[in-house]
């Protein structure tokens, strides 16, 4: 005899993207558009609230400065994962998603912002400025 099934029809996921893979998806670009001078990641953001439990941010890493890392935008998502609440480095305070659409807006004009790409710009001239034989040796300094 076979269990019963309990669970009945489960319910279709439909063609909605996590807010983890938005920013996946500019850090890829990001890669790409600076051929891996610079990296983009999304790392997993603690949040210190109950109502969302999954935090996530879109960081820039430079492999040469010592693998500089800054966090230029952040997520935090309930278990619905929308409203999300998103934060970044160019705006004072948190805002409430209420979709992908909102998401991508905000995350379009931090990206786009001034001090964004005045901070890619630097990290980009400082990358290729640094080079393995302009490295003075520790006992040096």
């Amino acid at each position: 005899m076979s269990p019963e099934d309990l669970w009945g029809e489960l319910p279709e996921i439909g063609n909605l993207r996590t807010p983890v893979e938005v920013l996946k998806e500019q850090a890829t670009i990001l890669t790409a558009k600076t051929k891996g001078v610079l990296v983009g990641e999304v790392r997993p953001e603690r949040v210190p609230r109950p109502e969302y439990p999954f935090g996530s941010s879109l960081c820039i890493r430079a492999p040469a400065l010592n693998n500089y890392l800054t966090s230029v935008a952040s997520v935090a998502c309930p278990m619905e994962m929308y409203p999300l609440l998103y934060w970044a480095i160019d705006a004072a305070g948190s805002h409430q998603c209420p979709d992908e659409d909102a998401l991508k807006a905000k995350l379009k004009g931090t990206l786009q912002s001034r001090q964004v790409q005045k901070l890619i710009a630097a990290l980009l001239r400082q990358s290729n400025a640094a080079q393995p034989s302009d490295a003075v040796p520790l006992s040096a300094c």
